[in-house]
């Protein structure tokens, strides 16, 4: 069985309507008191299991799980993205970012990924990207405007937070869409709201996703349209190596820890 990351109560007017990531007295596992998920076994609701397709791996599942339902529920349900949108993936070698261009590319739109050096940028294309930007030598509006003629995308991306979110904004087209899930870099983020309002532009924010965002992820997984993309697996005693790849940001994709044998 795979574990869909938030515990809910069932009850509330956000659980009633199936958004169970933002439950009133919801949480992520491993985040409550007393509930880490470093560890050989840990306990969690039975009505947060949901089954595992025959075809894939226990280390498949553990890399869609949470990352994927994030940018299913982001792109999917709180954008809407259409066939033939412009979608802008920052930091695209990040565990949700991967599998952004790769359900961008689903929903048939037209995919830029940013990332900090070539071979992340090479990855992201093989994943389904279009065109590609390194943030670190390039100015991002000034790029996105080339690549669409000008006009901007329709929807960025968005989890890096105050060291990107000025750019994204500028990137936006008319009536685009900047969702986020997260701010890496820091919460504090400007906004122009002249700019905002004159172009009709939306900013929305997703927080993880439900149930079943985790079975269309699998699904999409068992079908081979989604590819879980691993970067590393550590032994769960090497947990430090793993956040000092991360925090080197030399990773892409998801990395897991196995527990001991």
């Amino acid at each position: 069985m795979a574990v869909s990351p938030w515990a809910f109560c069932n009850a509330c007017e956000f659980c009633l309507q199936g958004e169970e990531s933002i439950c009133a007295s919801g949480h992520i596992i491993g985040t409550a008191p007393n509930q880490g998920g470093y560890a050989e076994y840990i306990t969690v609701p039975a009505s947060i299991a949901v089954p595992i397709p025959d075809s894939l791996s226990y280390d498949a599942a553990a890399a869609l799980t949470l990352a994927a339902i994030t940018s299913w529920h982001m792109l999917y349900r709180r954008t809407r993205v259409q066939p033939g949108e412009w979608v802008l993936v920052q930091a695209a070698g990040s565990g949700v970012g991967v599998y952004a261009v790769q359900i961008a590319r689903f929903l048939g739109a037209h995919i830029i990924a940013t990332a900090s050096t070539k071979e992340k940028l090479d990855r992201a294309q093989a994943l389904g990207a279009e065109a590609t930007i390194n943030y670190g030598e390039t100015d991002l509006v000034d790029a996105v405007k080339h690549i669409t003629n000008g006009r901007g995308v329709d929807v960025v991306f968005e989890h890096v937070g105050e060291a990107t979110w000025e750019q994204s904004i500028r990137s936006l087209a008319r009536n685009g869409r900047l969702v986020t899930c997260g701010a890496t870099t820091g919460r504090a983020g400007k906004v122009d709201i002249g700019y905002l309002y004159t172009r009709q532009q939306s900013l929305l924010g997703s927080m993880g996703g439900n149930r079943l965002d985790l079975q269309h992820v699998l699904g999409l997984a068992e079908r081979g349209i989604l590819n879980p993309v691993l970067d590393t697996v550590f032994p769960l005693e090497e947990a430090q190596k793993a956040h000092e790849r991360m925090a080197a940001r030399a990773q892409f994709g998801k990395m897991l820890l196995h527990p001991t044998e």
